[in-house]
């Protein structure tokens, strides 16, 4: 469309086998007139794209060719493909191939050849699958033959897939398709997953599997886990949801409240990353992956830190803080294990130090999952600094107390939820006067002195109170950017009260206080704004499915009842006898599942309604 002197100011880099069409302006206009379809298809494009340009938003990837290669043999790839496929049909109609069903498709020797005349019918085969399907799977084999090496070179998206059992090093074939720099036949993204056995706990030695190999991103499925690989499934569509948790000592036990409401609205998490307490409790989600199971870790971890015979045990002359830290960090290895690593977590997490050894901050995606939430959590004068690799850290959030731009950067889900837990220290508004300056050793005779009764007391900053002010006024800058770049869908601020620091004793208050704000807050927004993400589209479809038809006894002649959403309501109609509808508002959004309960306190009340509608026609007559 653009006139000869024109020039593009992008470059297009092919990622897979693609036909290049020139069309000149006459004859794109007599095609236009042929086919008007045409003109709207491409002004849809630069709509989305003149969108994205101007509110400064990365577009989502669109994948709709994924091709599974599998890092041993004797691999069920069948199953997996089978999974995967029904995972993928909540977003979209799929297609699955591999080299069998290709060649019952076009000549059989088409998959196994590299002439242009079969590579000619296989690619002619791709495009008419992605024409008609959301998604087209192709099932690579293991050895390296020419439906292996089409798989590749036709994909959007590769899954390198492996097993624990499996060897995590490279094969020759491997190496020649992906990793050869001279011989490689992709340029796709390349993405690890390794398929666990259901009684698999915790996966373990992920690491090995990054040697020799350049991978985008990797994750962790139990085998017939239909929850792993629906979020394997929203990876791939990007309609992801990732959560942050702040930081806030005791305040953040309420990080638990706001989880167990996110499953109770059947929202997913995808990915998850905090900071100082956040990064612990976002730590014992990505293990558990259940608000139940991290109960007990996080009532434990309040005991401790709320009890005082605890504190004084690790109390130390504070040359450089209060405590050693030497419980604090058996208190971690406890919870979280020894030789537990990030990359071995069930789901995406990272969390957020100050090296203050470098003067920046750092994000741990990979390493020994205690000491990063040691670094994470190291309030100056509490906890002495952790020494890692030469370097000092200290808490996050003295630099970014709520990372949502580091989530946005490392994952970009389409559904982001920010937990923050700050709160200001207003410790500082009732200094006492000291005047210009200020002498230490009259300060120490002032203090033995208010030690006698009756005195006034003297009400002077601690250095710890400074520094806290001074990373809350960095916090409160970084939400007002955070909420003007719209980098957070949702943004929860459980009203937390006069909760302290150090306040673990009040656990159950705190936890209560962030599942009831986050429970009223997730209904409110997804009655609003569910609708406007697909991350909440499994649960659509499941509602839809499940829910088409519902049997009730106890009426006398028990009817059928017909169930269906539209806009934010569910609609319940009979189909025997009567032909009245009556139309329910339940409590929850579209996305979620009818439960029998509702079911049964409706026919209750319509029990009861016709109860009295007969008494009032008995009265009459």
């Amino acid at each position: 469309l653009l006139s000869q002197r024109s020039v593009h100011r992008s470059t297009v880099i092919c990622i897979r086998d693609t036909e290049i069409v020139r069309l000149s302006v006459v004859a794109f206009e007599k095609l236009q007139e042929r086919f008007p379809q045409i003109l709207r298809k491409v002004s849809q494009f630069l709509a989305r794209r003149i969108h994205s340009i101007v509110e400064k938003q990365a577009e989502t990837r669109h994948i709709s060719t994924i091709a599974l290669l599998f890092a041993s043999n004797g691999f069920d790839s069948g199953h997996f493909g089978l999974q995967l496929t029904r995972s993928l049909e909540n977003h979209g109609k799929v297609a699955y191939l591999n080299r069998e069903r290709v060649g019952n498709l076009i000549e059989e020797t088409c998959a196994d050849s590299f002439s242009p005349f079969c590579l000619s019918k296989i690619a002619r085969l791709m495009g008419e699958k992605e024409s008609t399907r959301d998604f087209v799977i192709m099932e690579a084999d293991y050895d390296l033959t020419a439906w292996t090496r089409n798989c590749v070179r036709q994909a959007d998206l590769i899954f390198l897939i492996g097993t624990p059992k499996s060897s995590s090093k490279v094969s020759e074939g491997e190496k020649e398709l992906l990793w050869n720099e001279s011989e490689k036949q992709t340029l796709s993204s390349i993405e690890l997953v390794l398929v666990h056995p259901d009684s698999t706990v915790l996966p373990s030695n992920t690491r090995k599997w990054f040697t020799g190999r350049r991978i985008q991103a990797f994750h962790h499925v139990k085998e017939n886990s239909h929850v792993d690989f629906d979020r394997l499934a929203r990876s791939i569509t990007g309609s992801t949801c990732g959560i942050v948790l702040g930081g806030g000592g005791a305040r953040g036990l309420s990080h638990l409240g706001v989880i167990k409401a996110c499953e109770e609205q059947k929202i997913p998490i995808d990915f998850i990353g905090g900071t100082s307490q956040g990064s612990f409790m976002a730590a014992l989600y990505a293990i558990h992956c259940s608000a139940e199971k991290m109960e007990e870790s996080t009532r434990l971890m309040s005991a401790k830190l709320g009890s005082v015979w605890e504190l004084i045990s690790d109390a130390t002359f504070p040359l450089m803080s209060y405590f050693s830290g030497a419980k604090f960090n058996a208190n971690l290895v406890l919870l979280l294990g020894e030789t537990v690593r990030i990359e071995d977590l069930w789901i995406p997490y990272f969390c957020v130090t100050t090296n203050v050894s470098q003067a920046d901050i750092c994000v741990h995606r990979t390493g020994v999952l205690w000491r990063a939430v040691r670094g994470s959590m190291t309030i100056l004068d509490y906890l002495p600094p952790m020494w890692s690799d030469g370097d000092m850290h200290i808490d996050g959030g003295y630099i970014n107390n709520l990372p949502v731009d580091i989530m946005k950067e490392l994952y970009n889900p389409e559904l982001t939820i920010a937990v923050d837990v700050e709160n200001k220290d207003e410790s500082l508004k009732n200094v006492s006067n000291y005047g210009h300056h200020l002498s230490g050793i009259w300060l120490l005779f002032h203090r033995l002195y208010n030690l006698i009764p009756f005195t006034k007391p003297l009400h002077l900053p601690r250095f710890a109170e400074i520094v806290g002010s001074l990373s809350y006024m960095n916090h409160n800058r970084n939400i007002r950017r955070f909420l003007n770049d719209k980098m957070m869908d949702i943004y929860l601020r459980p009203e937390l009260g006069d909760v302290k620091l150090l306040d673990y004793h009040k656990y159950n208050q705190i936890l209560e206080i962030g599942y009831k704000y986050a429970s009223m807050k997730l209904v409110e927004w997804k009655l609003h704004h569910s609708h406007k993400f697909n991350v909440f589209r499994t649960a659509r479809k499941a509602l839809t499915q499940s829910t088409s038809f519902v049997n009730l006894g106890g009426l006398r002649k028990p009817p059928m009842w017909r169930v269906s959403s539209t806009g934010h309501q569910m609609k319940f109609r009979l189909r025997k006898p009567r032909s009245r509808s009556v139309s329910a508002q339940l409590p929850s959004s579209p996305t979620s599942q009818v439960s029998l309960r509702e079911l049964r306190q409706l026919r209750d009340s319509m029990s009861s309604e016709n109860q009295k509608q007969e008494k009032e026609r008995s009265d009459s007559n």
